[in-house]
């Protein structure tokens, strides 16, 4: 079953940028917790992260009230969470953290201990199909920081990549979390 919402959700996710022309701004429309959706996503995750010996460390309130888009948000931090496992290395540990700020925005950053992603590539990986050009080898469609991207922009927030002195690529976003 979590294979099959896997696939379904790619699919979607592989049906996003055709649409994004046409595509409304994204509308919060029902009151969630982002802690509560982020663990139900670490949890679907977890057997490909373990089957790669990775960890999923989490630093995240204890709560984060917010009005949003429940599948788009679960989109969101899938195609985080699955780029870390993907590009990261067998027995890393992938550190998710959240964090509020004001006025009423959610810090999102994910970060893993791949190779991470060039200077040249950090702004041509949000559009569709691009990917970054790195030593790895994994598989992948180019689309799942264009859904991050996606899930973001339209309310006003923002993704972006930076370095890290201890390697990977600590992808950060900021989103509003209006309670």
């Amino acid at each position: 079953d979590v294979e099959v919402d896997r696939l379904a959700r790619r699919l979607a996710d592989l049906l996003l940028p055709s649409r994004a022309d046409t595509a409304r701004p994204l509308l919060y429309t029902q009151p969630l917790d982002l802690r509560d959706l982020l663990v139900k996503v670490v949890e679907q995750i977890s057997p490909l992260s373990g089957a790669r010996g990775q960890k999923i460390e989490m630093t995240v309130p204890l709560s984060i009230p917010m009005q949003g888009d429940q599948d788009k948000l679960v989109r969101l931090f899938f195609n985080l969470l699955d780029n870390a496992v993907k590009y990261g290395p067998i027995g890393q540990t992938i550190r998710v953290s959240v964090e509020g700020r004001a006025p009423a925005t959610a810090v999102i950053s994910v970060t893993d201990e791949g190779n991470g992603v060039p200077e040249s590539d950090r702004k041509r990986i949000w559009t569709a199909f691009a990917r970054a050009k790195t030593s790895t080898d994994a598989a992948g469609s180019g689309i799942g920081l264009t859904i991050v991207n996606d899930v973001v922009s339209p309310n006003g927030g923002q993704a972006w990549v930076e370095s890290s002195p201890s390697g990977g690529a600590p992808v950060i976003g900021t989103m509003p979390a209006i309670a």
